[in-house]
């Protein structure tokens, strides 16, 4: 707009001089009157008031010295987090002055106490790592150490959250020693079960092997053999069922596996019990045979006996009777030597002067 006054101002500045250059011959005639032309004038923009003058800047040089003097004493490393944060709260208490300044060493109090956590945080964390790598920690005594660690240092959401990744992780390793233990502590009650039915039946064996035993003892100590078996496996099965710890399936497999051992257990008791009574029944059977035929022998040696006897008493009847006959023969012919030479004694005497 000023550049359009200023034109308007030149041509009727140019307007005027020819004005002025034909006033001359104005009473001669000829010359055209020109009306005079009015500019309007722009008002004159009102003054801007002076600024005034800038105050001086705001210095506080005890804050700036005392600043310098820290950073110094960081990069000499002369100073610990302990002592820069102590250091600090002097500052604030000494030094500052505005909110700005105030804004400032808050800002610089937040970082040493929050590295001055991070340290301790990251210590308390390598404390635990070593436990764990040492053996002295259990899953258990790790989740719970994690949990005071979360609780006493992490101060960010990102640290509370690295904290419940190992509090996860190590729950999960709980979770599976648990699962290993329990499956450890299933195996070894099977283990001992078989081991003691082992050591039944070694027991068993070595007593036949060294013992005469006669039948009844042999069937006896067979019989509870068995029954120790069948108590061993009916008392390994009452405690898997009333554990809580085995599947369903587990409890199942089982159930069938140790009532199919039972079964085979008490049928061979059965077939034991059987044999033996046949084996007795049989003996006593033999044994009456036995005491038949002794008594039979027995009237048959009583008849020998009495036999023998009435044989040997007609013998010796015999011998007393032929010896009689013998002797009388004998004395019949000694009395008739006797009579012969008698007679023969007497002729001689007859005969004689």
């Amino acid at each position: 707009m000023n550049t359009e006054l200023d034109r308007l101002r030149g041509e009727a500045a140019a307007l005027q001089g020819v004005l002025d250059g034909g006033g001359a011959g104005k009473g001669k005639g000829g010359g055209v009157v020109v009306p005079p032309v009015i500019i309007p004038t722009t008002p004159k923009a009102p003054k801007t008031p002076k600024a005034p003058k800038a105050a001086a800047a705001y210095e506080n040089k005890a804050l700036d010295e005392a600043y310098k003097q820290l950073e110094h004493k960081k990069r000499m490393d002369e100073m610990t987090l302990e002592s820069e944060q102590k250091t600090l709260e002097q500052i604030k208490a000494k030094h500052v002055k505005t909110a700005e300044e105030r804004m400032e060493i808050e800002e610089r109090l937040y970082d040493v106490r929050k590295a001055i956590g991070d340290r301790t945080l990251t210590n308390a964390l390598d404390d635990l790592d070593k436990s764990k790598r040492l053996g002295k920690l259990t899953e258990e005594e790790e989740i719970a150490r994690l949990k005071r660690i979360k609780k006493q240092y992490s101060d960010s959401a990102e640290e509370r959250k690295q904290i419940d990744d190992m509090i996860f992780d190590a729950e999960i390793r709980r979770q599976e020693a648990i699962k290993k233990k329990i499956e450890e502590e299933k195996q070894l009650r099977k283990d001992t079960t078989d081991y003691v039915s082992q050591q039944l039946q070694a027991a068993y064996e070595d007593r036949l092997a060294r013992d005469k035993l006669s039948a009844e003892d042999q069937h006896k100590l067979q019989d509870r053999l068995l029954n120790d078996q069948i108590y061993l496996n009916n008392n390994y099965l009452k405690k898997v069922l009333a554990d809580n710890r085995y599947t369903a399936e587990e409890k199942k497999k089982i159930e069938r596996e140790v009532t199919e051992a039972v079964r085979k257990q008490t049928n061979e008791r059965l077939k034991l019990e059987r044999e033996y009574q046949e084996n007795l029944d049989k003996l006593l059977e033999e044994e009456k045979k036995k005491k038949i035929d002794n008594i039979n022998n027995l009237s048959k040696g009583v008849q020998d006996a009495l036999r023998a006897k009435y044989q040997e008493e007609k013998r010796v009847a015999e011998e007393s009777i032929r010896d009689a006959q013998q002797a009388n023969e004998e004395w019949k012919k000694s009395q008739l030597d006797a009579i012969k030479s008698g007679r023969a004694s007497s002729a001689g005497a007859t005969s004689g002067p």
